[in-house]
Order: structure tokens, then sequence, then C-alpha cells
């Protein structure tokens, strides 16, 4: 109720006509649907799903509100299922799930305007969640391990409803990769162990051919050449400037690399100081005092602290020296030595975050599917570097990266929880709503601003 009272006056305080709102709205004046999606297949496209959904929605305002507030619930609902299915935490783990939400800087979504990039980053995400954890219950049903929470097999309209869902998140360049990518993990798991591969299979395919068209849609590579003209910032981001069609795939991979590890591991990121404040926890309650065990303790705690500060900064940043703040938001990607310097320290910190990791769940199927969300989140914003609207699209590309970063850190504190005592977890809610309101409250004040 908590959640659905909060979106609702989200929604009201909302304009959801603005930026690219109206062209959508206007295009079915002069032309038929099918026409619109022939068009767009062959000039601009591969997203026709989305878009024959979004031209039409735009004529009922209400049922996109409606709707996107139902995607977010499905959202929340569908991370629990993944992260605590059923067990005396669930009520715990849903106000942390809650507020690990409040962290993503929700005007990142009204960038396009909202009903333009909720439909095209948001509601994709909620639709894939929801796929997976339909999948994951699946497993869970038919796993013998003692280590795997049983659960209630998906009935089959619960089916019906994920394939038609990946149906719609496959239809956007960046879901389908998530998808896919979870969904071959899956079906490798679910083979070694000799599980039912039956609806596994059934999505994987769906994923793929998603990816297929993708790839065979001629009106990609035609946005993409029409919009380096248009968006590519070829003397902004670079000294020399850089035309992007003289970018090869070596240099399109190091700018996804590298504009997505400076999100998380150079630039100021509530998930990041979370993620690794609930590592730290969870390695000082485990381990023993000693040699090893304080080598551990030492670790973390050095891990946190170039996050933790960096998001200090950035809530200070409106006092301090106007020189400092341009290093701290640094943003070139030529070779220099001050690129391969921070890259190099960014390397270090992912070698010592994974270490944390295994030291939390050793060589377990856990921390394999860590790990695993951790890399399919990275790799669906990598591929954003062979897009020239890598620096204009702005935030909104992060999300299922920030997602799969909050999954992660969710089970680690469903892990943290279980060992913990009763004022050990208020006290953890309570550090996650300071974070919570630090993002939310900035937001809302964005929200609220064109109206006063």
């Amino acid at each position: 109720m908590t959640l659905l009272a909060g979106l609702v006056a989200i929604h009201l305080l909302m304009n959801a006509t603005t930026n690219d709102f109206e062209w959508f709205r206007s295009v079915l004046d002069n032309q038929t649907l099918g026409e619109f999606l022939v068009s767009r297949y062959q000039t601009w496209s591969s997203r026709l799903i989305i878009e024959a959904a979004l031209v039409t929605i735009t004529h009922a305002l209400l049922v996109w509100h409606v709707l996107d507030i139902a995607m977010c619930l499905l959202l929340f609902v569908s991370i629990r299922s993944i992260v605590s299915p059923s067990d005396q935490h669930r009520s715990y783990m849903s106000w942390i799930i809650l507020l690990l939400m409040a962290c993503y800087p929700i005007m990142d979504m009204s960038s396009a305007g909202w009903v333009a990039t909720t439909m095209n980053y948001s509601w994709p995400l909620a639709l894939g969640m929801f796929s997976m954890a339909t999948m994951v219950r699946y497993m869970r049903a038919h796993d013998d391990s003692p280590t795997v929470r049983k659960t209630q097999a998906p009935s089959k309209p619960i089916i019906a409803l994920s394939l038609t869902s990946a149906l719609v998140a496959a239809n956007v360049e960046q879901s389908a990769l998530l998808l896919f990518g979870f969904t071959l993990v899956f079906v490798a798991y679910s083979r070694w162990n000799r599980l039912p591969l039956g609806v596994l299979l059934a999505h994987l395919a769906i994923s793929l051919i998603g990816i297929v068209f993708i790839l065979l849609c001629p009106g990609n590579a035609n946005r993409n050449t029409t919009e380096a003209q248009t968006w590519w910032p070829n003397n902004h981001n670079f000294k020399i400037p850089a035309d992007y069609a003289d970018f090869s795939m070596a240099d399109k991979t190091y700018l996804g690399i590298s504009t997505t590890l400076d999100r998380y591991l150079f630039l100021s990121n509530a998930f990041m100081c979370v993620f690794a404040i609930t590592l730290a926890l969870l390695i000082l309650r485990q381990r023993p005092i000693g040699k090893r065990g304080g080598l551990q303790a030492a670790i973390a705690i050095v891990v946190c602290v170039p996050f933790m500060a960096r998001f200090l900064l950035g809530a200070l940043s409106p006092l301090l020296p106007d020189r400092l703040v341009a290093i701290m938001n640094y943003a070139g990607y030529d070779v220099s030595i001050l690129r391969v310097t921070l890259i190099a320290g960014q390397i270090a910190l992912c070698a010592l975050i994974l270490a944390e990791l295994y030291w939390v769940y050793g060589r377990t199927l856990q921390f394999l599917t860590t790990v695993v969300i951790l890399l399919a989140g990275f790799m669906s914003r990598v591929i954003m570097g062979f897009s020239p609207t890598l620096f204009a699209s702005q935030g909104r590309t992060f999300i299922f990266a920030d997602f799969c970063l909050m999954c992660v850190t969710a089970m680690l504190l469903h892990t943290l929880t279980k060992r913990n005592s009763r004022t050990e977890r208020i006290v953890i809610l309570v550090i996650l709503g300071g974070f919570a309101a630090a993002t939310l409250i900035p937001s809302v004040v964005d929200l609220i601003a064109p109206a006063i």
C-alpha cells in the first residue's frame, strides 16, 4: 500500500505530456497504424510492439497512468519473488526492496517524456523481471536440492503471461539481451541438474527471436546514421573531435565499458553505496577475528570508502570549488593518462568486489547467480556504446543495470537479515531509508518544480 500511495502521488504531480508525447500522439493523424509500423521498421526502429502501444496509449492518458503504476507494482512483486519467495523475512524484505527502489532517480524516466521513456525502458524491465521471476519459480518447484527454497510451480496462465511479457521485453535491445543472458544461464543450470527445460527453452527462443529481429531490422542501421549526425557530441567528450562513423567495434566497446564503469565506480551513486556497505557488513558479520578475517574485513571497509566519499561530495557539490566539481564530473574518453589511470582503479575495484562476493558465498550457486546478474546488467549498458545516442539518452539507459545491481543488493541484504538481530535490522532500514530519501527528495523537488 505504501508503494501504491507513493506512485499515485508521483503520477498526480507529473506532467506526462512533455517532450516526445505530442509527436507520438499525432503520428496516426494522416496514416494508419500499419503504415506507421512499416515505415518505422524500414527507416527507424525495430520496437514495433512498443511503438504500436505507444501511439495508441497517447490518446488515452489515464490508461497510461494506470498501467504505469501497475508496471511499477509488477516490478516490485517480481523482484520480491526472486529474492524472498516465502520465508519469515518476507515482510521485512518487502520494505528493503521498497527502499531500494526509492534509491532509483525517477526523473531519468522523464528524459524523453514520461510516456515514451517509461514504455521504452521501465515497462520492458518490469515485464522482463516478471518473466525471470516466473522461470525462477519454475526451477525452484522442480529442484530437489536441499539448498533451494521450494516454491509452488507457476500455473499455465502465469506461464502464458510470462511468455507474452518476454515477447514485449525482447522488443527492446537492452532488455532482449538481458533476458537472453539470464535465460541461457537458467537453461544451463537446469540442464546440469536435470530439471525440466520446456518453459525455459520457450523463453530462450522468444528472447533469441527478439535479438535476431533487432539485428536484421533495416531501420535500426538507418537510425544510427541519422542520430550520429544529430546527437553525437564529437567535441564535448573528446579533445580531438571524433566522428562516430569512424569508430571501430573496439572503440564502441571501449566507450560502452568506460561510460558504464564511470556511472558505478566514479560518479555519485546511491545503489553502489548501499551495495558496498551491505557487502562489508556481511563480511564483518561472518568472518572470525584473525589474520585472514582481519584482512578481508579491512578490504571490505576500504572498498566502501570511495563510494561513500563520492556520494558525500556529490551532495556537497554546490559548496565545493568549481575546479573540484569539474574533476569529480570528468567525462573525457580520449585514451589519456588520466583515463587509463581511472580505468585501472575501476578494474581493481571490480576485482575486490568479486573477491568480497566470493568471501560471502564461497563456491556456491549463490555466488554464481550474483556474478551473472551483475555481469548481465553491466553488459545491458555496455551495448549502448554501439549507439550514437550514448550521451544524449542520459541516465535512462542505465535502468536495466541499476535494477540488476538492486537485485543483487537485495539478495545480500536477505542473507544478512538471516544473521541479524531485530535491532540490527531496524538500523539497516534506517540507513537504507537515508539513502532513499537522499535520492527521492531531490527527484520530487524536480518533479514539482515546473508547477511552482
